[in-house]
């Protein structure tokens, strides 16, 4: 599936691929530019899941051409940083761009750098319950949701309904003329 985060910037959304992918953090993490791309393959309860991840980036001036990955996207993650109220305030423009440009995917929040003092708590609570969206709060720095969100990929329902679909276009396209 593809998977596509998006967000405000240096809201955590690179380290927590660092950290999904590679298991590994880090602290001191460049910006991303425009953005970028990697495959990994999830394994959880003998089920596996290839993803083909865009990390995009979250400065203002990428805003224009960010949503132009959420074409075809199987999840969509919306990450903010928990520490920080501006990062939260900017989900509801990036919710805006997922329903526009990308309805039927997956959404998941994910709220990032859960292991800093979070003084918006009763926002993030109403905001989660008025839209009935499912909230995953995970620190890159100590592992903590980071299983939950693994879990949560890998059982995703968009995912299954595209593997499906994947698989039965390479069914088609291996049938020979006879």
């Amino acid at each position: 599936g593809k998977l596509v985060l998006a967000g405000a910037s240096a809201s955590g959304k690179t380290t927590l691929i660092q950290k999904l992918v590679n298991d590994i953090f880090y602290n001191d993490i460049g910006t991303t530019i425009s953005a970028a791309f990697t495959q990994h393959q999830f394994c959880q309860n003998n089920k596996r899941v290839l993803f083909r991840i865009w990390d995009t980036a979250g400065q203002e001036r990428f805003k224009a051409i960010t949503p132009a990955y959420f074409r075809d996207a199987s999840i969509i993650l919306l990450c903010f940083d928990v520490s920080s109220a501006q990062s939260f305030n900017e989900l509801n423009y990036w919710m805006e761009m997922k329903q526009k440009y990308c309805s039927k995917a997956d959404l998941l929040i994910v709220g990032c750098k859960n292991d800093l003092q979070c003084d918006i708590d009763e926002q993030i609570c109403s905001f989660i319950e008025e839209r009935k969206i499912q909230l995953y709060k995970v620190s890159s720095k100590t592992g903590d949701g980071i299983n939950n969100l693994i879990s949560r990929l890998v059982n995703s329902t968009q995912c299954e309904k595209q593997d499906k679909l994947e698989f039965k276009n390479e069914i088609q396209e291996n049938r020979g003329c006879c």
